[in-house]
């Protein structure tokens, strides 16, 4: 068969390229809804079937969208194209758990075990679209790009109050 492998031999291919400009923020997020990703124990890896990512990105530039957040099979949200999503509301922040589908990233990683010395509550729990106009804050995180507020969700503006706090302590 042409997808079973002769070994489990592993080999290594590297890349490398500019790292792009850092954003502390991003003015516009929406959802792409064409594609969604499903829950299972490869979901939480970021591997080369980059696929899902590759067509949320296009849609997004396609609107003039700086990034779109991806839906897992159950229609809730798992993270954005190249990132783990994190919503406050009143003194916690949220973030899907790794069953809802999202990358197991580094930063979200940090911010769940580290936050609560710098007084932030974390909270894993499964979001929805509605969550987002419920929040006051949301920010997107990833080892490249550190800690990225979002301005505005469609019409929903978010502050950045402990978002910044965020940044402060944990952007490079």
């Amino acid at each position: 068969s042409f997808y079973l492998p002769s070994s489990d031999e592993v080999l290594f291919s590297f890349e490398s390229w500019a790292m792009p400009e850092h954003r502390l923020s991003i003015e516009k997020l929406d959802v792409y809804y064409e594609n969604y990703k499903a829950c299972t124990s490869l979901s939480n890896i970021k591997s080369g079937n980059a696929l899902i990512y590759v067509m949320a990105a296009k849609f997004a530039a396609a609107n003039n969208l700086n990034d779109v957040l991806i839906l897992n099979e159950h229609g809730r949200i798992a993270e954005a194209t190249s990132s783990n999503l994190f919503i406050i509301k009143k003194d916690t922040a949220y973030t899907p758990p790794l069953n809802e589908g999202p990358v197991n990233g580094v930063m979200r990683k940090v911010l769940l075990d580290k936050a609560a010395k710098l007084g932030i509550r974390m909270q894993e729990t499964p979001l929805e679209i509605k969550d987002l106009f419920e929040a006051d804050e949301c920010f997107l995180t990833n080892v490249i790009g550190g800690i990225t507020s979002v301005k505005k969700f469609r019409n929903k503006a978010f502050k950045t109050t402990v978002t910044a706090i965020l940044q402060k302590a944990y952007n490079l």
